[in-house]
């Protein structure tokens, strides 16, 4: 009588291979979702933290004498926050507010995490929220206070599409506009960029502001299209408002988030 059982020269049978397939899909079926749960608490228990230690410092700065006048970007607050010098010269933006030292204030500094990007608050470039290696760093000016949450847990909703038209004019030919929605400040677009992003935070909504320049190409980077040259009598001078200009606008597209976690 032979034996049931026999030693296959050929490797597994079809059946086994199936059989096996299934326990590792039963398995990663089950490893996935809960490596997924534990990265997303990772994530957010880092959020939390590097939430409380920016508060702490920003409440230990403005103890300490750290002066700031109107409501400033939190971008701006986050470029002395973090500067490695003491800021004697007030910090301002667009928004009308700046942030400067005052007394040993500058003793006081976060520890902003790594990749932040560099926050020098142009006067034409603040935010109330910096994107930084995965998170979120809002401002409220509203609540005078830093709220962090990880990127991958905000889903966008419906773009909203907003017409920009210039509202100022600086010699000899940069045309900027501010951007709000909502009530929200994003900062200022000016004619000598195409395209870019900015953010924005009231309460616990998070808002994404893509731009795109729509004015005459020939203003961008600042070209004098709407200055010439003329001769006089006493010579050649340079640029000379010679009429009314083509006032240049920006297409932008508003999304307002929600959490996923």
């Amino acid at each position: 009588m032979k034996s049931a059982h026999h030693n296959d020269p050929h490797g597994f049978s079809l059946i086994e291979l199936i059989v096996a397939l299934c326990i590792i899909a039963i398995i990663a079926a089950i490893a996935i979702p809960v490596y997924s749960t534990v990265q997303v608490q990772a994530e957010d228990t880092v959020a939390q933290q590097m939430q409380e230690e920016l508060n702490n410092t920003y409440a230990n700065w403005k103890t300490n004498g750290g002066s700031i006048t109107g409501t400033p970007f939190g971008s701006t607050i986050l470029y002395v926050l973090g500067s490695s010098a003491a800021i004697t010269s007030p910090v301002t933006d667009s928004s009308g507010g700046s942030v400067a030292d005052n007394g040993i204030s500058s003793t006081t500094r976060a520890s902003l995490p790594c990749g932040t990007p560099n926050l020098n608050p142009s006067v034409f470039s603040p935010s109330n929220v910096v994107v930084s290696n995965g998170y979120f760093i809002g401002y409220s000016s509203s609540q005078d206070q830093f709220s962090v949450i990880p990127s991958n847990s905000i889903a966008w909703g419906t773009p909203v599409g907003i017409p920009i038209v210039y509202a100022n004019f600086t010699p000899p030919n940069i045309y900027s506009a501010p951007l709000s929605y909502n009530g929200v400040n994003f900062g200022t677009l000016v004619n000598n960029t195409t395209s870019g992003t900015l953010y924005g935070v009231s309460g616990s909504t998070y808002y994404q502001a893509s731009y795109t320049y729509t004015g005459p190409l020939a203003m961008l980077n600042k070209s004098p299209i709407y200055y010439a040259s003329f001769k006089s009598l006493k010579g050649h001078t340079p640029y000379h408002y010679i009429g009314g200009a083509i006032p240049p606008s920006w297409s932008v597209i508003i999304c307002a988030s929600t959490t996923t976690h």
